[in-house]
């Protein structure tokens, strides 16, 4: 069955055949009353997928649309904490990143099911899909090591974090509609939120983190432009 669905059915056809020869009946009559129903049976199964695909394949797009705008939540959740430490919650991060884990689950499902339909490609190829995969991963990442750097609720709140959590969220929410419509996404606002004077106030560490985030996400971009990794 891991093979290929014609491969098992023409087995199970040559089965059903040597059986019923076991019982006295000749193969010139046994074969085409198997073949015949089998072929029937096929086309009635697949007749609902012509007039209602509901393959994955041509769905990618959708898909993948999903999990950007789950990791720029969650990247703004842990901004907006750096921006008010003194009444931020622990709980809003929690939930955006059970968001964005259960964005990419859903994408890597979508993907799993995909390699195993027997449907041309007219969604995303593999390689985009990969890199795409592998942009957005980095920018969970750096979302991942801005909350180990949360800063203490007595700690001096960092201004122009809240803008730049502003930016995100809202670009990537609205550059999902990009990737969906086949578009390339752009991330001018983001960039435009790091270049605020007030950073220059801001730990180090956290000014390289954040300047780390329009950089996953431009790659991301390039992903779906068609640029291949290594020249990126």
């Amino acid at each position: 069955m891991r093979t290929g669905q014609f491969a098992a059915q023409a087995r199970i056809a040559a089965y059903v055949v040597f059986l019923l020869g076991t019982g006295g009946e000749q193969w010139t009559q046994t074969v085409p009353e198997r073949v015949v129903p089998t072929l029937l049976g096929g086309v009635r199964a697949m007749l609902p997928y012509a007039v209602y695909p509901a393959w994955e394949t041509p769905r990618l797009r959708d898909r993948l649309a999903d999990w950007p705008a789950a990791q720029g939540a969650y990247a703004a959740a842990v901004l907006r904490h750096h921006a008010d430490p003194a009444s931020a919650s622990a709980d809003d991060i929690r939930d955006a990143l059970l968001t964005a884990r259960a964005a990419r689950a859903a994408w890597h499902t979508a993907v799993a099911r995909a390699e195993h339909e027997p449907v041309r490609h007219r969604g995303l190829s593999r390689v985009t899909a990969d890199d795409a995969e592998d942009a957005l991963t980095q920018m969970g990442r750096v979302a991942m090591l801005l909350e180990a750097h949360l800063p203490d609720p007595a700690a001096p709140p960092v201004a122009p974090a809240a803008h730049l959590a502003d930016a995100l969220r809202k670009a990537t929410l609205q550059e999902a509609k990009a990737v969906q419509e086949h578009r390339v996404p752009q991330w001018d606002a983001v960039r435009a939120a790091l270049t605020h004077p007030a950073w220059a106030d801001t730990s180090d560490t956290v000014v390289r983190l954040a300047r780390l985030l329009p950089t996953a996400l431009t790659a991301f971009s390039e992903a779906l432009n068609g640029t291949p990794a290594k020249r990126r």
